[in-house]
């Protein structure tokens, strides 16, 4: 992880409505969830975490990298990409260190999509408040590609949510936007929570 010395974090994301409507073409909005979250980190006798954790999420880091070579071998792969630093940290005990549950439909896959991008995608496109339509949607293709290694087909909507780290509305399935969500306090106004019905 060349560009920052030090990792970022990346939320998980909820869907608080249009989660199977969207399929359909309906309006639908996400946003980032900072109760959990994830961020690529190195296994080394400074940092604490499981280590069969640790080993295991390397790994499939490294068959993820597999798909991005053969992206990048055929000529397929929608960004720049430094694989060689990225095989380079993985030898060097790189792995996701993600508080996110899996099978929740909470983004774990989509946050680890981002990190990566983030961390070794040559000229990455900025995640920014004002970010143009344009870079959006390219950001999207980007992430859906890279994304569909875990889920066959993607989106790239929870990678983007990640990775921007602010509300999206989804208009139709080319037209995505930025959307700030007004704070209120919660204990006097309406707010939105999550409840883990075990299903």
């Amino acid at each position: 992880m060349e560009r920052n010395a030090n990792p970022e974090i990346f939320h998980s994301k909820v869907m608080l409505f249009g989660e199977y409507s969207i399929i359909l073409g309906s309006m639908g909005i996400t946003i980032p969830y900072s109760h959990f979250n994830g961020e690529l980190r190195f296994l080394n006798k400074n940092s604490y975490t499981d280590v069969d954790y640790a080993v295991l999420s390397n790994t499939q880091i490294r068959t993820l990298k597999t798909f991005i070579t053969s992206l990048i071998e055929q000529e397929k792969l929608l960004c720049e990409f430094n694989i060689n630093k990225l095989e380079e940290d993985l030898n060097n005990g790189l792995f996701f260190e993600s508080s996110i549950p899996e099978g929740y439909g909470l983004g774990s896959s989509g946050a680890l999509v981002a990190a990566l991008y983030n961390a070794y995608a040559i000229n990455p496109i900025e995640g920014r408040v004002d970010i143009k339509q344009n870079d959006l949607l390219t950001l999207k293709r980007i992430f859906a590609q890279i994304e569909s290694f875990y889920h066959g087909t993607s989106s790239g909507l929870d990678p983007l949510i990640c990775y921007l780290r602010q509300p999206v509305l989804i208009k139709k399935e080319l037209t995505v936007h930025s959307t700030p969500i007004p704070q209120k306090e919660v204990l006097t106004d309406n707010a939105i929570f999550l409840i883990d019905s075990g299903k």
